[in-house]
């Protein structure tokens, strides 16, 4: 859902709430009634409203006529018990004025994990759930099905964070020359701001943004040295070239590595990769992206007091 506008969420969200069918029957309501012609919000809200059997002026209120989107976190989830019985006392915060929204809940018990929904239209409010298993944790909208505001934790790392940095900082895996001057090449034509160089040992000293570029072989290595993930197994032997990012835990400065097969793979990047700040991975096979995608951010784990 990171990558949709907020029309296109509007849209999802409506379906979340009045269903996939009457979704549907709405959408068709509207194309017979308004095909070829100008139509309005309002026209659209109608056809929902017959679809669904529902008052929607307060959703086309706050989420089209109104400008910007809430905040809205867990402030804390709590175990209740009353007899034989648990109840589930999730306490949500959100921005001022509030927001009337149907929020997804992740229900984490170990190996089991459900998602559950409820109502939140206050500043703050607590929601009481009925359990049948006590949980370990929760995580608010891990799909990102909700228009809000953010937290950095539920960004996924794009390269677009790299390209935009202020101050980049580009560290070599390999000591080869020809990648070190390929490297440099690349720097100029990806980056907006001027590029700083430095050495593996410094890269945990950085809060800038690194790319870490190398050879297959000495990238797997230097990611070892470091302690940061390995390669992952989605890209591992495909492609002249592997980009990805590392989102890393805490003040940790981010990591963008890029590994390539030879020389050539890296020059072949200066022109197609600043074209791919939207991403999270790709493949290249020489210039061309063969496979990309981004990383998902499921956010916080709120942990469940007992």
């Amino acid at each position: 859902a990171v990558g949709y506008g907020k029309s296109a969420m509007v849209f999802f969200m409506l379906r979340d709430l009045i269903g996939r069918e009457a979704f549907e029957a709405g959408v068709r309501d509207f194309w017979r009634a308004k095909r070829f012609r100008v139509a309005s919000w309002d026209d659209l809200r109608a056809a929902f409203e017959r679809a669904s059997g529902r008052d929607l002026a307060w959703f086309f209120e706050q989420w089209v006529e109104r400008a910007g989107a809430p905040r809205l976190r867990i402030e804390s989830a709590q175990v209740r018990r009353k007899g034989g019985a648990a109840t589930l006392a999730l306490t949500f915060v959100q921005s001022t004025p509030p927001y009337r929204m149907r929020v997804p809940v992740e229900i984490d018990a170990g190996a089991r994990a459900q998602t559950r929904w409820v109502e939140v239209e206050r500043e703050r409010q607590t929601v009481l759930l009925p359990l049948k298993q006590v949980p370990d944790s929760v995580r608010l909208d891990p799909g990102l099905r909700l228009w809000r505001a953010l937290d950095s934790h539920q960004l996924p790392p794009i390269l677009r964070q790299w390209i935009l940095a202020r101050s980049p900082r580009l560290a070599l895996a390999s000591s080869d020359s020809e990648i070190s001057r390929a490297a440099q090449a690349l720097a100029k034509t990806l980056f907006e701001n001027p590029t700083h160089m430095l050495s593996l040992a410094e890269i945990s000293a950085q809060s800038d943004p690194v790319l870490l570029v190398g050879l297959n072989a000495d990238v797997d290595a230097a990611l070892e040295r470091l302690g940061l993930p390995p390669r992952p197994k989605a890209l591992a032997g495909r492609g002249s070239a592997n980009v990805w990012t590392v989102q890393r835990a805490g003040s940790a400065p981010p990591v963008a590595v890029l590994s390539v097969r030879d020389a050539a793979a890296l020059l072949a990047l200066q022109r197609p990769l600043p074209h791919y700040g939207a991403q999270s991975y790709l493949v290249f096979e020489g210039a061309h992206a063969v496979a990309r995608g981004v990383w998902p951010a499921p956010g916080r784990t709120i942990p469940v007091g007992q």
